[in-house]
Protein backbone atom coordinates (compact mmCIF):
# COMPACT_ATOMS: atom_id res chain seq x y z
CA UNK A 1 0.00 0.00 0.00
CA UNK A 2 1.16 3.53 -0.89
CA UNK A 3 1.06 5.77 1.85
CA UNK A 4 2.01 9.91 1.35
CA UNK A 5 1.16 12.69 3.67
CA UNK A 6 0.29 16.60 3.42
CA UNK A 7 0.13 19.13 6.56
CA UNK A 8 -2.31 21.39 6.69
CA UNK A 9 -3.32 24.27 8.60
CA UNK A 10 -4.79 24.01 12.28
CA UNK A 11 -2.47 20.79 13.22
CA UNK A 12 -4.31 18.72 10.32
CA UNK A 13 -2.58 16.11 8.58
CA UNK A 14 -4.08 14.34 5.49
CA UNK A 15 -3.53 11.06 5.28
CA UNK A 16 -3.33 9.98 1.08
CA UNK A 17 -3.16 6.14 0.65
CA UNK A 18 -3.55 4.45 -3.00
CA UNK A 19 -4.36 0.04 -2.58
CA UNK A 20 -3.81 -2.57 -4.95
CA UNK A 21 -6.28 -3.95 -7.06
CA UNK A 22 -6.08 -7.15 -6.22
CA UNK A 23 -6.65 -6.13 -2.61
CA UNK A 24 -9.68 -4.02 -3.49
CA UNK A 25 -11.45 -7.39 -5.47
CA UNK A 26 -10.91 -9.53 -2.45
CA UNK A 27 -12.63 -6.88 -0.53
CA UNK A 28 -15.64 -6.49 -3.16
CA UNK A 29 -15.77 -10.55 -2.93
CA UNK A 30 -16.61 -10.45 0.50
CA UNK A 31 -18.48 -7.57 0.53
CA UNK A 32 -20.85 -9.82 -2.13
CA UNK A 33 -20.92 -12.34 0.28
CA UNK A 34 -22.59 -10.73 3.17
CA UNK A 35 -24.81 -8.63 0.86
CA UNK A 36 -25.52 -12.09 -0.32
CA UNK A 37 -26.56 -13.55 3.04
CA UNK A 38 -28.97 -10.77 3.76
CA UNK A 39 -31.15 -11.10 0.89
CA UNK A 40 -33.20 -13.37 -1.27
CA UNK A 41 -32.07 -14.37 -4.99
CA UNK A 42 -34.21 -17.29 -6.76
CA UNK A 43 -32.45 -20.40 -7.25
CA UNK A 44 -29.87 -20.22 -4.32
CA UNK A 45 -29.74 -20.19 -0.68
CA UNK A 46 -28.54 -17.00 1.54
CA UNK A 47 -25.11 -16.27 0.47
CA UNK A 48 -23.97 -18.81 -1.80
CA UNK A 49 -25.13 -16.71 -5.25
CA UNK A 50 -22.30 -15.69 -7.13
CA UNK A 51 -20.88 -12.15 -7.03
CA UNK A 52 -21.81 -11.44 -10.59
CA UNK A 53 -25.39 -12.10 -10.00
CA UNK A 54 -25.27 -10.23 -6.77
CA UNK A 55 -23.60 -7.21 -8.73
CA UNK A 56 -26.91 -7.43 -11.16
CA UNK A 57 -29.65 -7.41 -8.36
CA UNK A 58 -27.83 -4.99 -5.91
CA UNK A 59 -25.58 -3.24 -8.16
CA UNK A 60 -22.04 -2.31 -8.30
CA UNK A 61 -22.29 1.31 -5.72
CA UNK A 62 -23.88 -1.04 -2.91
CA UNK A 63 -21.13 -4.27 -2.91
CA UNK A 64 -18.46 -1.18 -3.46
CA UNK A 65 -19.82 0.63 -0.53
CA UNK A 66 -20.14 -2.82 1.58
CA UNK A 67 -16.45 -3.38 0.95
CA UNK A 68 -15.04 0.24 2.08
CA UNK A 69 -16.77 -0.09 5.27
CA UNK A 70 -14.24 -2.34 6.22
CA UNK A 71 -11.38 -1.64 4.07
CA UNK A 72 -11.60 2.10 4.66
CA UNK A 73 -10.73 1.35 8.51
CA UNK A 74 -8.14 -1.28 7.64
CA UNK A 75 -6.28 0.82 5.48
CA UNK A 76 -6.54 3.57 7.33
CA UNK A 77 -4.61 1.79 10.55
CA UNK A 78 -2.37 0.32 8.47
CA UNK A 79 -1.34 3.69 7.24
CA UNK A 80 -0.84 5.31 10.16
CA UNK A 81 1.57 2.52 11.43
CA UNK A 82 4.01 2.82 8.42
CA UNK A 83 3.83 6.96 9.04
CA UNK A 84 4.01 6.59 12.70
CA UNK A 85 1.17 9.90 13.18
CA UNK A 86 -0.57 10.08 16.31
CA UNK A 87 -4.11 11.07 15.17
CA UNK A 88 -5.85 13.34 17.98
CA UNK A 89 -9.41 12.63 16.42
CA UNK A 90 -11.81 10.11 14.12
CA UNK A 91 -10.37 10.23 10.44
CA UNK A 92 -12.86 11.78 7.47
CA UNK A 93 -12.23 9.40 4.74
CA UNK A 94 -12.37 11.10 1.27
CA UNK A 95 -12.15 8.15 -1.73
CA UNK A 96 -11.22 9.62 -4.70
CA UNK A 97 -10.97 7.46 -7.03
CA UNK A 98 -12.00 3.63 -7.31
CA UNK A 99 -10.31 2.40 -10.23
CA UNK A 100 -7.27 2.40 -9.23
CA UNK A 101 -8.13 3.04 -5.27
CA UNK A 102 -7.12 6.11 -3.63
CA UNK A 103 -8.45 7.98 -0.56
CA UNK A 104 -7.40 10.14 2.26
CA UNK A 105 -7.89 10.25 5.89
CA UNK A 106 -7.69 13.66 7.36
CA UNK A 107 -6.76 13.77 11.20
CA UNK A 108 -6.05 16.30 13.72
CA UNK A 109 -2.38 15.91 15.22
CA UNK A 110 -0.33 17.54 18.17
CA UNK A 111 0.49 21.00 17.31
CA UNK A 112 4.79 21.39 16.79
CA UNK A 113 5.57 23.58 19.80
CA UNK A 114 8.73 25.85 19.37
CA UNK A 115 9.78 26.03 23.16
CA UNK A 116 11.13 29.15 24.46
CA UNK A 117 14.08 29.82 26.63
CA UNK A 118 13.04 28.48 29.12
CA UNK A 119 16.38 27.38 31.29
CA UNK A 120 16.92 30.83 31.43
CA UNK A 121 14.27 31.90 33.73
CA UNK A 122 16.09 31.89 37.14
CA UNK A 123 14.20 32.26 40.42
CA UNK A 124 15.63 32.37 43.73
CA UNK A 125 13.41 31.30 46.35
CA UNK A 126 12.83 33.34 50.07
CA UNK A 127 15.02 33.19 52.76
CA UNK A 128 13.93 30.74 54.92
CA UNK A 129 15.97 32.07 58.19
CA UNK A 130 14.45 32.56 61.55
CA UNK A 131 15.86 35.32 64.01
CA UNK A 132 15.39 35.49 67.47
CA UNK A 133 12.42 37.45 67.41
CA UNK A 134 10.35 35.01 66.54
CA UNK A 135 12.05 32.57 68.75
CA UNK A 136 10.65 35.36 71.22
CA UNK A 137 7.31 35.56 69.82
CA UNK A 138 6.55 31.86 70.31
CA UNK A 139 7.86 31.89 73.93
CA UNK A 140 5.41 34.54 74.47
CA UNK A 141 2.40 32.79 73.33
CA UNK A 142 3.47 29.78 75.29
CA UNK A 143 3.69 32.06 78.68
CA UNK A 144 0.51 32.99 77.74
CA UNK A 145 -1.25 29.61 77.46
CA UNK A 146 0.74 29.06 80.54
CA UNK A 147 -0.18 31.64 82.68
CA UNK A 148 -2.81 32.79 85.79
CA UNK A 149 -5.13 34.81 86.51
CA UNK A 150 -4.58 36.01 89.74
CA UNK A 151 -6.67 38.82 91.88
CA UNK A 152 -6.07 42.57 91.17
CA UNK A 153 -6.46 45.31 93.91
CA UNK A 154 -7.59 47.80 91.07
CA UNK A 155 -10.68 48.52 88.59
CA UNK A 156 -10.83 46.25 85.25
CA UNK A 157 -9.07 47.15 82.17
CA UNK A 158 -9.04 45.73 78.91
CA UNK A 159 -7.45 41.94 78.84
CA UNK A 160 -8.63 40.95 82.29
CA UNK A 161 -10.71 38.76 83.71
CA UNK A 162 -13.80 40.00 85.62
CA UNK A 163 -16.11 38.09 88.17
CA UNK A 164 -19.53 40.02 87.29
CA UNK A 165 -22.92 39.16 87.86
CA UNK A 166 -25.40 40.47 84.72
CA UNK A 167 -28.70 41.46 84.40
CA UNK A 168 -29.71 42.54 81.21
CA UNK A 169 -33.73 43.69 80.35
CA UNK A 170 -35.05 45.04 77.06
CA UNK A 171 -38.37 47.47 78.72
CA UNK A 172 -39.44 45.05 81.50
CA UNK A 173 -38.63 42.07 80.19
CA UNK A 174 -35.09 40.11 81.61
CA UNK A 175 -33.37 38.47 78.61
CA UNK A 176 -29.85 38.26 80.70
CA UNK A 177 -29.58 37.20 84.00
CA UNK A 178 -26.28 35.29 85.09
CA UNK A 179 -24.31 35.17 88.02
CA UNK A 180 -20.87 34.62 89.12
CA UNK A 181 -19.39 35.14 84.95
CA UNK A 182 -15.90 34.71 84.36
CA UNK A 183 -15.35 37.60 81.49
CA UNK A 184 -12.71 38.02 79.51
CA UNK A 185 -12.54 41.66 78.39
CA UNK A 186 -11.37 42.19 74.93
CA UNK A 187 -11.34 44.85 72.32
CA UNK A 188 -14.49 44.61 70.40
CA UNK A 189 -15.41 41.60 72.04
CA UNK A 190 -19.57 40.89 70.72
CA UNK A 191 -20.37 38.75 73.28
CA UNK A 192 -22.77 39.07 75.41
CA UNK A 193 -23.63 42.24 72.81
CA UNK A 194 -20.90 44.84 71.08
CA UNK A 195 -19.88 47.58 73.65
CA UNK A 196 -20.46 45.28 76.78
CA UNK A 197 -16.46 45.04 77.44
CA UNK A 198 -16.20 48.62 76.73
CA UNK A 199 -18.76 49.35 78.83
CA UNK A 200 -17.29 47.32 82.05
CA UNK A 201 -13.85 49.10 81.95
CA UNK A 202 -12.52 50.71 85.47
CA UNK A 203 -15.15 48.45 87.18
CA UNK A 204 -14.56 47.72 90.64
CA UNK A 205 -15.61 45.05 92.77
CA UNK A 206 -18.12 45.53 94.40
CA UNK A 207 -19.22 48.28 92.39
CA UNK A 208 -22.52 48.03 90.49
CA UNK A 209 -22.74 49.91 86.50
CA UNK A 210 -25.96 50.52 84.59
CA UNK A 211 -25.59 51.36 80.81
CA UNK A 212 -27.97 50.50 77.87
CA UNK A 213 -26.63 49.12 74.62
CA UNK A 214 -28.48 49.38 71.07
CA UNK A 215 -27.40 45.61 69.55
CA UNK A 216 -26.79 45.76 65.88
CA UNK A 217 -29.07 44.17 63.36
CA UNK A 218 -27.27 41.65 62.50
CA UNK A 219 -26.32 40.27 65.89
CA UNK A 220 -26.01 36.52 66.00
CA UNK A 221 -29.28 36.23 68.94
CA UNK A 222 -32.23 37.45 66.64
CA UNK A 223 -33.63 38.16 70.59
CA UNK A 224 -31.75 41.17 70.88
CA UNK A 225 -30.70 41.96 67.55
CA UNK A 226 -31.88 45.91 66.64
CA UNK A 227 -33.06 46.18 70.68
CA UNK A 228 -31.66 48.32 73.52
CA UNK A 229 -30.61 46.23 76.45
CA UNK A 230 -30.76 48.08 79.75
CA UNK A 231 -27.36 46.12 81.91
CA UNK A 232 -26.98 45.98 85.25
CA UNK A 233 -23.81 45.42 86.51
CA UNK A 234 -22.13 43.88 89.57
CA UNK A 235 -18.37 43.58 89.81
CA UNK A 236 -17.52 40.25 92.02
CA UNK A 237 -13.64 40.18 91.44
CA UNK A 238 -11.03 41.40 89.13
CA UNK A 239 -8.28 39.10 88.07
CA UNK A 240 -5.19 39.94 85.96
CA UNK A 241 -2.86 37.68 83.76
CA UNK A 242 0.29 36.78 85.89
CA UNK A 243 2.71 35.32 83.20
CA UNK A 244 5.45 32.50 84.39
CA UNK A 245 9.14 33.41 84.31
CA UNK A 246 10.77 32.58 81.44
CA UNK A 247 13.81 30.32 82.75
CA UNK A 248 14.87 26.36 83.38
CA UNK A 249 11.53 25.79 85.40
CA UNK A 250 9.14 26.92 82.87
CA UNK A 251 10.84 25.41 79.61
CA UNK A 252 10.76 21.93 82.00
CA UNK A 253 6.73 22.54 82.88
CA UNK A 254 5.75 22.97 79.51
CA UNK A 255 7.94 20.88 77.04
CA UNK A 256 10.51 17.61 77.87
CA UNK A 257 13.34 19.52 77.90
CA UNK A 258 15.05 21.08 80.88
CA UNK A 259 16.59 24.28 80.44
CA UNK A 260 15.35 27.11 78.52
CA UNK A 261 18.00 27.46 75.90
CA UNK A 262 17.46 23.62 74.74
CA UNK A 263 13.99 24.81 74.40
CA UNK A 264 15.01 28.14 72.53
CA UNK A 265 16.85 25.44 70.52
CA UNK A 266 14.49 23.25 69.53
CA UNK A 267 11.83 26.07 68.56
CA UNK A 268 14.36 27.69 66.42
CA UNK A 269 14.63 24.25 64.82
CA UNK A 270 10.99 23.62 64.21
CA UNK A 271 10.72 27.41 62.96
CA UNK A 272 13.33 27.14 60.71
CA UNK A 273 11.74 23.74 58.95
CA UNK A 274 8.75 25.08 58.67
CA UNK A 275 10.15 28.69 56.84
CA UNK A 276 12.36 26.47 54.63
CA UNK A 277 9.16 24.34 53.46
CA UNK A 278 6.94 27.54 53.02
CA UNK A 279 10.17 29.01 51.12
CA UNK A 280 10.15 25.65 49.07
CA UNK A 281 6.35 26.04 48.24
CA UNK A 282 6.72 29.47 47.15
Amino acid sequence: MKVETEELPNSEVALSFEIEDSRLQRAMDAAAKRLAGRINIAGFRRGKAPRALVERVVGKEAITEEALEDLLPTAYKEALGETGILALTDPQFNVESVNPFKATATVVVPPHVELGDYRSIQHDPPSGSVGDEQVDQNLQLMRGRNANWVPAERPAAMDDMVVINVLGKIEDRVVIDEVDVDYLMIPARTVPVPGFAEAIVGLAADEERTFDLLVPEDHDNKELAGKTVAFQVRGKEIRVKELPELDDYFASTVSDFATLEELRAHIHSELSEQAAARAQEQ
